[in-house]
């Protein structure tokens, strides 16, 4: 997707299977941002059931999980070139896929897979924490404070 030191702007964005108008879309603007040659552009469809991972109370895992498929938008560019208007460029292109993707707007009800979102490393790191302490507490009781030695 992108290799190491080139830029690369990612987005997630939930769809409904694969319906042909918004695929048709996507695919075609992807066309047009490559045709330009300044950017690639990669889109990841999520096609896998979904049943077991929901099965999981939301509570209990790390992540936000989605009861319908997911995308990932993906625009990358050669080079170590991370101007901040080479960013807003490839967000704008982004977001635009994202809405093809979707088919139609973007709002909160088709933001995809949290750990493409700009929010998500901290509340990943937080939730980590709360499931690493809740294990430790289950499977070996309360940790013993050790003596000096």
């Amino acid at each position: 997707m992108a290799p190491h030191g080139d830029g690369v702007y990612w987005k997630g964005v939930t769809h409904n299977g694969p319906v042909l108008e918004p695929i048709t879309q996507a695919h075609e603007k992807a066309v047009e941002i490559v045709k330009n040659g300044k950017f690639l552009a990669t889109l990841l469809y999520e096609w896998i059931s979904l049943e077991k991972i929901n099965s999981v109370p939301v509570n209990k895992t790390a992540y936000r999980r989605l009861s319908v498929p997911n995308c990932l938008v993906s625009i990358s560019w050669p080079g170590n070139t991370h101007s901040a208007d080479k960013v807003d460029e490839a967000r704008s292109l982004t977001r635009q896929l994202a809405a093809r993707v979707a088919g139609g707007e973007l709002s909160s009800k088709n933001q995809g897979y949290a750990n493409y979102g700009v929010f998500s490393f901290s509340f990943l790191i937080h939730r980590i924490k709360s499931l690493i302490l809740e294990w430790i507490f289950r499977s070996r009781g309360r940790p013993r404070r050790q003596g000096r030695g």
